[in-house]
Formats: structure tokens, sequence, C-alpha cells
């Protein structure tokens, strides 16, 4: 609950997983209150899984699940420059992060 609303909220950074709650004033374990997260559908995760699952990588999904590590701090409002970025990403250790950027359309099937 918000304190400055007094609304529900979402938490951004909330753990995925249930919870179980009772009644403050009068608890009955028998009757509990049980709340589940409901997960978003986020348009470039999606695209991000499938615009390289065919992409030449040593380790299954490496391209989507650096695409989607760079896209989560965008997506959830913090700032990030390319130093940070680049702890973010697993690239080979002579590859820069610009050069695994520029690599993405490769790695798509298309050149631009």
């Amino acid at each position: 609950m918000s304190r400055q609303t007094n609304q529900p909220t979402v938490l951004p950074t909330a753990p995925v997983g249930w919870l179980t709650g009772y009644d403050g004033k009068n608890p009955d374990l028998s009757r509990p209150i049980e709340l589940w997260p409901r997960l978003l559908r986020r348009e470039p995760y999606l695209a991000s899984l499938h615009l390289f699952e065919q992409a030449p990588d040593h380790r299954p999904h490496l391209t989507s699940r650096n695409v989607r590590r760079l896209l989560d701090p965008i997506l959830n409002g913090r700032k990030t420059g390319p130093p940070l970025s680049a702890r973010h990403v697993h690239v080979a250790k002579h590859e820069t992060l610009d050069a695994w950027l520029d690599s993405l359309p490769i790695k798509r099937g298309t050149r631009i």
C-alpha cells in the first residue's frame, strides 16, 4: 500500500511468487488471502526471444539473454551508460560492447 496515495502499488522489483495474507484483526489460518503476481508480456522482451532464437551462439540463447539484460534498466527506469551496460552482457573477452551491438543484425540473420 502506497503511503502517499493509500492505494495498492505494483513493485517493479518484487520477487516472483505468491504471498499469503490474513485478516490482521482476526487471523484465520483456514481462510488465507492468496496474492499472485501478473507477469507482463512486454513486446521488447518477446521480440528479443523471437528475433535471436537462431543466433549462432556458443551457449543457447546467449544473444537473447544479453538483449534482455540491456532492456531491464531501460524498461524499469534506471539510467545506465556504456560502461555499466558492458558489465550486463556476456561477450567474448576480445569483443567490445559496440562491436557486439553492431553484430546484432548479423546474428538475427539480416544485414543493415
